[in-house]
């Protein structure tokens, strides 16, 4: 995998999943735990993507990475797009 001005990055492996989904009617609530591990003794530039239908929607994101928590701040999708 590159970043976007085409630096290789290192995968970081997937150790753990689990998924927990509440569904109602038609609304589905899905909250996905992956835990991932660099088995690298060196500290590691990656990128995090998930894919998701298009008609769903992410309202919360949080990741901890060692002892820090990073909270992302989710934006409607067309915001979204200009910023990336």
């Amino acid at each position: 995998m590159f970043d976007k001005d085409g630096t290789s990055l290192k995968d970081v492996h997937l150790k753990e999943i689990s998924v927990h989904a509440e569904v109602h009617h038609l609304v589905a609530d899905v909250t996905c735990t992956l835990t991932y591990k660099n088995d690298s003794k060196d500290l590691v530039e990656t990128q995090f993507v998930f894919p998701i239908d298009e008609n769903a929607a992410v309202y919360h994101f949080e990741a901890e990475i060692g002892r820090k928590r990073l909270l992302a701040k989710c934006r409607e999708r067309l915001e979204a797009s200009f910023m990336g």
